[in-house]
């Protein structure tokens, strides 16, 4: 531990401590003693068992003294109640009875020190060391509960994210063969009703799956440069309706707040998922704030337990009035599944959707809360230098669009390939299929006409979409490459994007997605004639 640690006591604040001492002359020789050596403590004195089992009750307790043998009472009695109740708290022996055989057998029993009354001198250094020691053991403990609660997201992660990426093929199927069919349908077909409440019911599944992927960090992100502010204005009639007319709605922006960098719809699920979550605290109606700052931290001002460095931030605070929340409860509200609701009122994903989302946008969040005194979330997002960027092109026309192009599809689901085989004929384009990357490269190298796409899956048995999109590079470094999956595990994208150039599509994707996606990439390829939509 770097430096020396400040203790109550020492200049600061007066150490809280019991003494269980018998003679009122050495009790207060003891007291004079440390106050003398600047050691200020609020002492209470007691001689009985009944006494000092209700003074391990103090909540604010640093220290405890003790004589050997008292009439009514013993020292390692004393000592063994306070191994039970709060073993956290040093435990000193004071006594002029105590022999070596004595001493020996209090430190196996867990005292923390022993003084001689005849050699009082040594009391204070004593004081000062039990007092540095336990705050090492409480920050190595804490450090210790830290990491515990890393390895246990982390697990829980790479297992939410396989289950999301089984779930997301199957979504994108069931999304998929759904839309053909509706667009096949006359419009007033009354299929279509039932064809909408499919694909109402998929695409709340994969708002789900999308959680599961946000707080594991495996989400592709789409980040752009962007105003916080402008986010938080357009969210404001949503965010109204959200929270009802019972509860007030105050947005304070800062002017002078600088751009961000993270996935505009990933923000936005941010500031959703914590305004309900301040609304469902607030059942009687209350107050919600939702404000932005920009903020320059230094060292000593950085955030308890984040990994973010020095610099400059745009901080989002949303505060509420709502009921609050406990230690217990604040230190497992980022935890997936865990919820403080109902059955049926809440999937427990909310918040560690929003954990998820930030950290993977280079972000830090924390909570402050009192039970009755309302909570809140403060969101630290790096401020960057970048120009706020244009709108994207619109391409959301793609029913009519005809394609020549040679597509290479490189994906291990059957179902997927069926999919994508319709999707593509459907739409004029030709298509080739390999089931993993060595049968792409197979393919490839066979082929003697262009390719002009590649689109691989990222995860599959043997060689993975990057190991292919890298070859090919090599072979053929003519054709475009679209990765997609239901997730992913590599690290280049699960802390922000691809490489420059690349592109990706995130599963579940509608077929108007996956052709929208393609026409994006085509349009970038070198020496193609039009730079719109190829339509007949």
């Amino acid at each position: 531990m770097a430096g020396s640690p400040t203790h109550k006591g020492q200049g600061k604040s007066s150490l809280k401590v019991l003494h269980l001492e018998d003679n009122p002359n050495d009790a207060e020789l003891v007291h004079s003693l440390l106050a003398q050596e600047g050691i200020i403590c609020e002492i209470v004195q007691m001689e009985t068992q009944e006494e000092f089992v209700a003074g391990l009750e103090r909540p604010d307790l640093d220290l405890i003294l003790s004589d050997f043998s008292l009439p009514s009472f013993d020292g390692l009695t004393a000592l063994t109640l306070t191994q039970l109740k709060r073993p956290e708290i040093p435990f000193i022996f004071v006594s002029g009875t105590l022999g070596e055989e004595s001493a020996v057998t209090t430190l196996q029993c867990g005292a923390t020190d022993y003084i001689l009354k005849q050699r009082l001198t040594r009391l204070p250094a004593a004081v000062r060391r039990a007092l540095r020691e336990a705050q090492e053991k409480a920050e190595r403990k804490r450090l210790e509960e830290q990491l515990r609660q890393a390895q246990k997201m982390e697990a829980i992660g790479h297992l939410a994210g396989g289950i999301a990426h089984d779930f997301n093929n199957l979504l994108t199927v069931i999304i998929g063969y759904t839309q053909l069919v509706w667009s096949s349908l006359p419009k007033s077909d009354p299929l279509r009703s039932e064809l909408d409440q499919i694909k109402f019911a998929a695409r709340r599944a994969a708002t789900l799956t999308g959680q599961l992927l946000a707080f594991s960090r495996q989400q592709m992100l789409a980040p752009k440069v962007l105003d916080l502010n402008t986010v938080l204005i357009n969210l404001e009639p949503l965010l109204r309706r959200l929270i009802g007319e019972d509860i007030t709605l105050d947005i304070t922006p800062d002017p002078a707040l600088g751009p961000i960098k993270a996935d505009p719809s990933q923000v936005e699920q941010v500031i959703m998922n914590l305004a309900v979550n301040g609304r469902d605290a607030m059942p009687r109606g209350g107050h919600l704030i939702i404000e932005t700052k920009g903020v320059d931290l230094n060292r000593q001002s950085l955030p308890a337990e984040s990994s973010l460095q020095p610099g400059r931030y745009v901080l989002l605070t949303v505060r509420d009035t709502g009921h609050g929340m406990n230690a217990e409860t604040q230190a497992r509200i980022f935890e997936p599944f865990f919820t403080t609701k109902g059955p049926g009122k809440g999937t427990g994903l909310g918040l560690s959707t929003v954990y998820g989302i930030v950290m993977q946008s280079g972000g830090h969040i924390r909570v402050s809360s009192e039970p009755d005194q309302g909570t809140t979330f403060f969101i630290y997002f790096p401020r960057v230098a970048e120009e706020l960027g244009l709108a994207d092109a619109d391409l959301t026309q793609t029913a009519d669009v005809r394609g020549t192009e040679t597509i290479l599809l490189v994906e291990d689901e059957e179902m997927i390939r069926g999919l994508a085989r319709t999707i593509f004929h459907t739409h004029g384009y030709h298509l080739l299929e390999a089931r993993d990357g060595q049968e792409a490269l197979q393919i490839a190298e066979q082929h003697q006409r262009p390719i002009h796409l590649v689109i691989t899956d990222m995860v599959m048995p043997g060689m993975g979409g990057r190991e292919l999109g890298q070859r090919l590079r090599t072979s053929r470094p003519e054709t475009k490459l679209l990765y997609m999956s239901g997730y992913t595990d590599d690290t280049i994208i699960r802390h922000g994007g691809l490489d420059p150039g690349l592109a990706f599509i995130q599963k579940p994707f509608t077929p108007e997605d996956l052709i929208r996606k393609v026409l994006e990439v085509l349009m970038d390829q070198p020496g193609r004639p039009d730079a719109s939509p190829h339509q007949p």
